[in-house]
């Protein structure tokens, strides 16, 4: 299927121009998102994308990361899939790393400045039923509006089995490096594993405070929670500052940071369970805000 993007516009409180680009015939994905000339989405994550898309701005649902090798039904037609038969030669299993969200065309409708997009486990990914790939019935809403003070997205998913919803976008980080501010509880996770935020990871003056500094060969990926409702992320760059906020509808939430070293980009990625790797709702929804700051 050809790429069919949608382009929201509208304008920043200060005058600026605001852009934000789709491509719901490819998971529903964030493209870009410009204030002016600042780009948020991190453009050298282009080619995973278009290999097995991995990378921009990418979704999470309805499962996280990879499934049990027991909960993966097998691929009736493989070879329709080039990262599919690719994965599966190498001897894995997952070929839909963090959900067939990112990897399906949704049905959507779009104005000037919004867009509203559905997948279904009755939606389909190279004639192949997602019910087939995924192994039960889910359906997936993401509506996104591009107003003056930031880009608002409403996400919901629900299933027969376990499900989670969420945003794994590649923002873009000046010279590697950037700090990443949060109010959390004192404990972060790691696969599964709470520990206590080690103290070159606090602020110093609000021990409740997350405040990281990113340099170049630092390697994270842990999930945070918050303790405020909604959530604030600040993550401030060399070149402008971003803003990552979410309501979550209870408890049940975490957000991600995942950066491996010497990348160009730092993923912030709210969704709606508390352990990622260990969801037990079957519904759920999120509300986020991503905010460009000069």
């Amino acid at each position: 299927m050809d790429d069919q993007l949608v382009i929201l516009r509208n304008q920043s409180e200060d005058g600026s121009p605001l852009t934000a680009t789709f491509n719901p015939t490819k998971g529903m994905n964030l493209m870009s998102y410009t204030k002016g000339s600042i780009e948020a989405i991190d453009q050298n994550t282009r080619e995973p994308f278009e290999k097995r898309r991995a990378g921009l701005g990418a979704l999470i649902g309805p499962h996280f990361h990879h499934r049990k090798n027991s909960r993966i039904p097998t691929i009736p037609h493989p070879e329709e899939i080039p990262w599919a038969q690719e994965i599966l030669d190498s001897g894995q299993k997952e070929c839909f790393s963090h959900g067939l969200g990112r990897y399906a065309p949704w049905d959507f409708e779009a104005s000037e400045n919004a867009i509203k997009a559905t997948l279904t486990s009755s939606s389909k990914l190279a004639g192949m039923r997602l019910k087939e790939l995924e192994g039960f019935d889910f359906s997936m809403q993401v509506a996104a509006k591009l107003e003056k003070d930031g880009l608002y997205f409403s996400l919901h998913v629900e299933g027969t089995l376990p499900t989670v919803i969420g945003q794994h976008y590649y923002y873009a980080i000046q010279d590697q490096s950037c700090t990443i501010k949060a109010l959390t509880e004192n404990q972060y996770d790691d696969k599964n594993t709470l520990h206590p935020i080690p103290n070159e990871w606090k602020s110093t003056d609000n021990p409740s405070s997350l405040h990281l500094n990113i340099e170049p060969t630092t390697s994270l990926d842990y999930g945070f929670h918050p303790i405020t409702n909604p959530a604030h992320i600040l993550m401030k760059t060399g070149s402008h500052t971003l803003e990552v906020s979410y309501w979550p509808e209870n408890d049940q939430n975490v957000f991600q940071i995942y950066r491996p070293a010497n990348a160009t980009y730092v993923c912030i990625e709210p969704m709606t369970t508390y352990f990622p790797r260990n969801v037990v709702q079957t519904q759920s929804s999120i509300n986020t805000r991503i905010s460009i700051i000069d």
